[in-house]
């Protein structure tokens, strides 16, 4: 390409969809997650009641840690069912609707999750993913916001901060987040993606293609190994 010729960095064959977005920043199995601590209230109930909704509530993790939805589903309603004011089951229950793109029914979930415990730093992380499906950034940023005052080590956190800060054009505050999440956890192959992509775009781009060889080297899923060879293959053309 010529060196006079602006590169379309935007073209569909290189730009991740916002399906792929999602799937990337997933935060890990729900069988790596921490259940939260009880709340007074729910410690209030008889302990033959606080059992059996934690059994229900460990099996809807074990079937949403295996993609049972459904299942998961069940068993999460079943917890609450028995115990309206267990925080977790509305936690784990509004995760398996963001799982099933549902956001409005996860954030309605982990609304009731952060009104039984607000000190949760996961809560407002996954509700925050929530409103990144629903495209409403802004929420989305409180969120993350509240999340990391509560917990700033959240490597997923700190990288979905930086998707939606891409995503408004925001580029110091995106890039910032990426070398975060690239910090706290070095073997985030698709906060690599993303900090190339923010290097890409503003200019930076042998650093760019830098960061895109990471992703090939770290990356073990394909969708996001073609996008990155594809990101390589026009930076190549263009230098």
């Amino acid at each position: 390409m010529s060196q006079t010729e602006s590169p379309d960095w935007h073209t569909e064959s290189s730009q991740p969809s916002t399906w792929l977005d999602r799937q990337l920043s997933r935060r890990g199995d729900f069988e790596t997650r921490p259940t939260p601590p009880p709340t007074g209230l729910e410690l209030a109930l008889p302990a033959g009641e606080i059992e059996s909704a934690r059994a229900h509530v460990e099996r809807g993790r074990r079937y949403g840690s295996q993609g049972n939805y459904v299942q998961a589903l069940d068993e999460l309603s079943l917890a609450l069912d028995l115990n309206p004011q267990y925080a977790p089951a509305y936690y784990w229950r509004g995760l398996v609707y963001e799982r099933l793109n549902d956001c409005a029914a996860a954030i309605a979930d982990l609304d009731q999750a952060i009104a039984l415990n607000p000190n949760h730093a996961e809560f407002y992380a996954c509700r925050g993913d929530a409103y990144r499906g629903l495209l409403q950034w802004q929420a989305a940023l409180r969120d993350y916001d509240a999340a990391l005052a509560a917990n700033p080590r959240l490597v997923h956190t700190y990288h979905n901060r930086g998707i939606v800060h891409e995503k408004l054009d925001k580029y110091d505050q995106a890039l910032a987040d990426y070398d975060r999440a690239v910090e706290l956890g070095p073997g985030s192959a698709a906060s690599y993606f993303g900090r190339a992509s923010v290097l890409q775009e503003t200019g930076d781009l042998a650093q760019a293609l830098e960061q895109f060889g990471h992703v090939l080297k770290l990356s073990k899923n394909t969708d996001l190994l073609r996008l990155a060879q594809k990101r390589i293959d026009l930076l190549v053309d263009y230098l």
